[in-house]
């Protein structure tokens, strides 16, 4: 998974250098091209949450503003929000969140993004551990406020 380089550490002295990323927040870049490029980085980006949720990391804050595009380079950024679990609700609340921050962000795009992004995260995750963790999402979604508008909309 594309992340920044860690370039220097001092524990003792609380400090953490990493690399400088110098590209474009995928926030800003996803609503100016294409659907057909937009796809294609969402499909990356869904393949890069599979990896590191099978192997338990949880990102914590998965947003597209934690996220630098470099050329076709997707790197995953911030992660201190992050914790190690193979659990299903972890998983869950990871993706439900980065829905929520399409829905908010993305609007007119955000359905079609998130078919592409969950497109990549199938292919790493693995089909029953895809369905298991949408199914989580489902579940997550319908504990919040406005449950009965959110039983009528699709994923």
């Amino acid at each position: 998974v594309p992340v920044p380089s860690v370039l220097f550490t001092d524990p003792q002295n609380g400090v953490l250098v990493i690399e400088y990323i110098d590209g474009k927040l995928l926030k800003n870049l996803l609503n100016a091209v294409s659907l057909d490029k937009a796809c294609s980085l969402m499909q990356k980006v869904g393949k890069y949450v599979g990896l590191m949720h099978k192997n338990g990391i949880i990102h914590g804050d998965l947003t597209t503003s934690n996220m630098v595009t470099v050329g076709d380079e997707v790197y995953i950024i911030d992660f201190g929000l992050s914790s190690f679990s193979k659990g299903l609700e972890s998983m869950g609340v990871d993706i439900h969140l980065f829905l929520r921050a399409l829905e908010s962000t993305h609007y007119g795009r955000h359905r079609e993004l998130f078919k592409c992004f969950l497109k990549g995260y199938a292919l790493v995750i693995g089909q029953k551990t895809y369905k298991d963790v949408l199914e989580k999402v489902r579940e997550i979604r319908l504990r919040g406020r406005y449950i009965e508008e959110r039983k009528k909309r699709p994923l």
